[in-house]
């Protein structure tokens, strides 16, 4: 009878010296596959987008901004009573207060040409102090390279800010006059600039009673200037395209929380982002989050997503160009934060991050390439971790994060292949008795 047959091929031959050397150190067999799934499993997750997350601490956040650079440095402040400052500009993250000298609320962000940052925020009273200061809007900027404060109304709330092309600062927020009636307070909507040299202050709208006025604001490349505002629950838009203030009210209806979401896209076409209701021909539509467009001086709606019914109260939206949306908004039913972008044609919403109210004073920003950067707040996170910061840009910053993220999907295949390995063996031997009961020993 003739000898087996054997392979003939040099590489199955080195195959076959690997195979025998790993069957004799099993131990390191079994690191190395498992180092191999983990890799591919990385890979993978690198390469769909996936969400890496990052917390800061904080003791109670009440808004937070974000911007990034063109030379990529994330910018992120935040309200934990003082006004807090982090950024990567160094390549790893720095934390440090810019305002304390009274208790910071709302806070809006911009970034200049020169890769300067603007912040506008609503600061007041503490409790323990025996006088009244604002509340009242600040202004900082780092402009000249430290940072300086400017008092733009020591009577005013919610600031909005956004930066032109000339690096002109465009301020909005609400403003409490004085009202004839007794016991009766007005409300108006201010604007501040210094884009003729000077800072100048004008109303932009007065009404009796209402509440504060909540607004959004950007500037297009032209220099028009546009601002939405949420009053009480009904949706208003402001621009001065035309060269004079006009003022159209939106037939949508909001939450009254928390202002519009506002931004403008290269076609000079107005974009709304909201929490509320809308028509749709003669059906309304239950609560959603809402995207708006102005088209020819006309407004439709759609809604991006079924929420639970329970108000959000925070959403924000960035804006690509072409119009291309980005948006980030929390879901209070499901204790979910959202992100969700229409870049493919149609709405597509896709899970961030689950928690106990995660999701609170959210913001977004976009980096040269579109790509996303949410901030947002989770009260029941983990110590040191409240407020967090997620994107699918995967950097020296955020790398640790990213891996520790994945980590239960890898120990997961951890004790996958330990399974593997204990039920393995035995039925590799079988084969192994099988098929060596029917080898062809020789040819016909």
């Amino acid at each position: 009878m003739s000898a087996p047959l054997r392979a003939s091929n040099p590489r199955f031959a080195i195959v076959g010296k690997v195979v025998r050397f790993l069957a004799r150190r099993k131990l390191l067999a079994f690191l190395l596959a498992w180092a191999i799934m983990s890799a591919v499993t990385v890979v993978t997750f690198v390469f769909i987008g996936a969400w890496i997350v990052k917390g800061f601490p904080s003791a109670g956040v009440s808004a937070t901004a974000v911007r990034v650079d063109s030379r990529g440095v994330v910018h992120l402040v935040f309200s934990d009573d003082a006004l807090e400052y982090v950024d990567n500009a160094d390549g790893s993250w720095t934390k440090r207060t810019l305002y304390s000298d009274h208790s910071v609320s709302r806070v809006a962000l911009a970034v200049d040409s020169h890769d300067k940052l603007h912040a506008v925020f609503e600061a007041s009273s503490r409790s323990d102090f025996t006088y009244t200061y604002g509340p009242a809007v600040e202004y900082l900027t780092n402009v000249g390279g430290s940072w300086t404060r400017r008092t733009l109304d020591l009577n005013g709330r919610a600031p909005a800010i956004a930066i032109d092309v000339h690096d002109a600062v465009h301020v909005t927020y609400a403003s409490s006059v004085p009202s004839d009636g007794p016991g009766i307070t007005n409300q108006s909507l201010r604007y501040v600039t210094n884009a003729g040299g000077t800072w100048t202050n004008s109303t932009l709208w007065e009404g009796s009673g209402s509440p504060d006025y909540i607004s959004a604001l950007t500037v297009e490349s032209s220099g028009s200037i546009h601002v939405a505002f949420d009053l009480g629950g009904t949706l208003h838009y402001l621009t001065n395209a035309t060269g004079t203030w006009s003022q159209e009210g939106l037939d949508a209806s909001g939450t009254g929380d928390q202002a519009p979401s506002l931004a403008v896209d290269s076609a000079g076409r107005a974009h709304v982002l909201f929490e509320g209701t809308i028509q749709s021909g003669s059906t309304s539509v239950g609560f959603s989050l809402v995207h708006g467009v102005r088209v020819a001086g006309a407004w439709t709606f759609e809604a991006v997503d079924r929420l639970s019914g329970v108000c959000a109260c925070s959403w924000a939206m960035a804006l690509e160009g072409q119009g291309r949306v980005h948006a980030v908004y929390n879901d209070r039913g499901q204790n979910v934060v959202k992100y969700a972008t229409n870049s493919g044609g149609s709405w597509v919403p896709v899970l961030v991050e689950s928690g106990n109210a995660v999701g609170l004073f959210s913001a977004i920003t976009l980096d040269s390439r579109g790509r996303p950067y949410l901030t947002y707040y989770m009260p029941d996170a983990r110590p040191g971790d409240s407020v967090r910061l997620a994107t699918t840009v995967l950097g020296a910053t955020n790398a640790l994060d990213f891996l520790i993220g994945r980590l239960p999907t890898v120990l997961l295949e951890f004790l996958g292949l330990i399974v593997v390995a204990m039920v393995g063996p035995p039925i590799f031997r079988r084969v192994t008795r099988w098929r060596s009961s029917h080898r062809v020993t020789s040819r016909p």
